[in-house]
């Protein structure tokens, strides 16, 4: 049970820097993007709650699922920023920190889902 609250940990961690991501986002790039990053803090806080109240297997496989199209997302804007002729480093490291939201996410979501097929198996035996 240990291992699943460390798990739980690592998913919950991931929406809080997920958090920290989009108040840098706004701090970075402007006001411009203070609705699209209050609906994403709004998600995050849900499933955040979702996850920590629950752990439930749907709470962790919604969070894997997101951290894993979030990984993605923060992968390119990483690729494209690198690449760029006009590169700022400041939104380098916000893609930065979202990159690492989203493996928090992916891993601790993946763990605890293997985790608790684990426990499932080992109980019938």
């Amino acid at each position: 049970m240990e291992q699943m609250d460390r798990n739980i940990r690592f998913v919950i961690g991931g929406w809080s820097v997920f958090i920290l991501m989009a108040l840098l986002v706004i701090g970075v790039r402007g006001r411009d993007h203070v609705a699209n990053m209050l609906v994403f803090v709004v998600i995050a806080v849900a499933m955040a709650t979702w996850v920590a109240r629950r752990r439930s297997r749907a709470a962790v496989v919604t969070s894997l699922i997101l951290g894993g199209l979030h990984t993605l997302q923060q992968i390119a804007y990483l690729l494209a920023g690198v690449a760029s002729d006009d590169v700022d480093a400041a939104e380098i490291a916000v893609d930065a920190v979202g990159l690492a939201s989203g493996v928090l996410l992916v891993v601790g979501a993946a763990r605890a889902v293997t985790g608790s097929r684990r426990q499932r198996v080992d109980a019938t035996r």
